[in-house]
């Protein structure tokens, strides 16, 4: 099974991404756990960074999409959320911080994708494991969104399962300042919740992953 897991550097006032450092976590933990055999069936995995950028993400991302990867896992920090969020679908919808109105990631493209996978799995592993955690069907209008909704739409113009999903992280508490005294969650967390889902992806047998 060949799974890919992306994450976005730097940006604005955030010279590290709580993505970054999360994936960075996860990768060194899967290296473990695949030394010491914990990882059932072939994994292979793929870590890519992604710039935060509207048009070079999606050209990097779509030379990874044309690999035809089984499963693929975004992470993203979310600015101000005190959990976890699993996004459940991608909206053919874009508005940069610089951009007055919304508009569409793909002329012609559907309106939404939603994931082929059976999310609620993973949300319910999560939670077993005390990590604050919830589903959410709005990934907002930015890159998060965009990453999520290419991934989907490829798989859809490709007849292939829309075995994607996006994990917002909060940021983590070395983020936060005096003037951005936002909620947090240490890395370790948000690392483990990625973690979490490479073994439940490798363990299930109720989804379409074959």
């Amino acid at each position: 099974m060949n799974v890919l897991i992306t994450c976005f550097g730097p940006y604005d006032q955030f010279d590290r991404n709580a993505s970054q450092l999360a994936m960075e976590l996860a990768k060194a933990a899967y290296v473990d756990a695949d030394l010491r055999g914990e990882l059932r069936g072939d994994l292979q995995v793929e870590w890519l960074t992604l710039p935060v950028d509207f048009e070079a993400a999606p050209e990097i991302l779509a030379s990874y999409l044309d690999r035809h990867p089984d499963v693929i896992l975004h992470v993203g920090q979310a600015p101000g959320a005190s959990a976890l969020r699993i996004e459940t679908r991608g909206v053919n919808r874009r508005q940069g911080p610089h951009e007055p109105l919304p508009s569409a990631l793909v002329d012609g493209g559907a309106r939404e994708h939603d994931s082929d996978l059976p999310l609620s799995q993973w949300l319910d592993l999560l939670v077993r494991r005390g990590l604050p955690a919830h589903l959410s069907n709005d990934a907002g209008d930015y890159l998060c969104n965009a990453v999520l909704y290419h991934s989907l739409n490829f798989a859809a113009k490709s007849k292939l399962p829309g075995n994607a999903t996006f994990l917002h992280v909060p940021l983590t508490p070395e983020q936060t300042t005096p003037q951005y005294h936002l909620a947090s969650l240490p890395a370790e967390d948000s690392a483990a919740a990625i973690h979490c889902f490479l073994h439940w992806i490798t363990a299930s047998r109720n989804t379409h992953l074959d």
